[in-house]
């Protein structure tokens, strides 16, 4: 089944659904028909915001890109050679996580996202969430390969 006839959208979640939260629901690609890689890598991605009595949900163009460097971060910081993963696009999004090996520190900034000003959201997960969260990002880098790859 090709990605853009999948009807079951990858969520990629820091934090816990039913509390704190930034849920990245990654829906499909934008252009599941195009043939030039740049077209082809860009995802249609919903993002949730739970903090506190913060509630905010955007949708942003993520490339498939973004979520393979940051599986490649995490497993680092899981094996504790690095403190620090990151997850951005561009100029419009920039999540930091970062482990002092029992908790992280999760950030989360928007630039501008259907809005005028930026936004910074913060959270603390627990460090044993972290294997989850490598399988999430995981489940979307497997199903949508970097723009390097020729379609299969």
């Amino acid at each position: 089944m090709s990605p853009h006839t999948d009807n079951n959208p990858l969520e990629i979640i820091f934090g816990t659904r039913g509390g704190d939260h930034f849920r990245f629901e990654v829906q499909g690609l934008t252009c599941p028909d195009a043939d030039d890689d740049w077209y082809r890598s860009q995802l249609d991605v919903a993002i949730s915001v739970c903090t506190g009595t913060s509630r905010d949900d955007c949708s942003l163009v993520m490339f498939s890109d973004d979520f393979h460097r940051f599986k490649t971060q995490l497993k680092s910081l899981i094996s504790g050679e690095r403190n620090l993963a990151s997850l951005e696009t561009g100029d419009y999004l920039h999540v930091d996580l970062r482990s002092d090996g029992v908790s992280c520190k999760v950030s989360l900034q928007t630039d501008a996202l259907e809005r005028e000003d930026d936004f910074m959201y913060r959270l603390v997960i627990d460090h044993a969430s972290l294997d989850a969260l490598r399988d999430a990002v995981t489940r979307v880098s497997d199903r949508y390969p970097t723009w390097s790859v020729p379609r299969q």
